[in-house]
């Protein structure tokens, strides 16, 4: 497994409903798998959990924010598409983390970070 919990920021291979980039506001684990809720930074209504795991795969996600040569390449992807936990794919909870760093009142020292080490 990747380093856990997730790093904050991550752009999508493919446009999500026309969004590219996201935040992982919060995360869990339900049963035996990990998963993460995203939410558009340009687009705060497009949300979703998603499988860490599905996270992962290099194919459909980049950790960070990467802006592509050819930002006319517009593959899309459904968010029904995405791996779900469980069979549970749906809005996110949008209650950030206490480490989001999007708490003003976070008593959290250390915050996770916005891009890979």
């Amino acid at each position: 497994m990747l380093n856990w919990p997730p790093i904050k920021a991550w752009t999508s291979v493919n446009l999500i409903k026309d969004s590219r980039y996201f935040v992982a506001i919060n995360y869990g684990k339900y049963k035996e798998r990990f998963w993460v809720n995203m939410v558009s930074v340009l687009d705060g209504n497009i949300s979703f959990s998603i499988d860490f795991e599905e996270l992962n795969n290099s194919k459909n996600w980049i950790p960070g924010w990467i802006e592509f040569e050819n930002e006319n390449i517009k593959n899309v992807r459904n968010i029904e598409s995405l791996k779900a936990v469980d069979g549970f794919l749906g809005n996110a909870c949008l209650h950030p983390s206490d480490d989001s760093g999007f708490s003003l009142d976070s008593k959290v020292d250390i915050n996770r970070p916005w891009f890979p080490c």
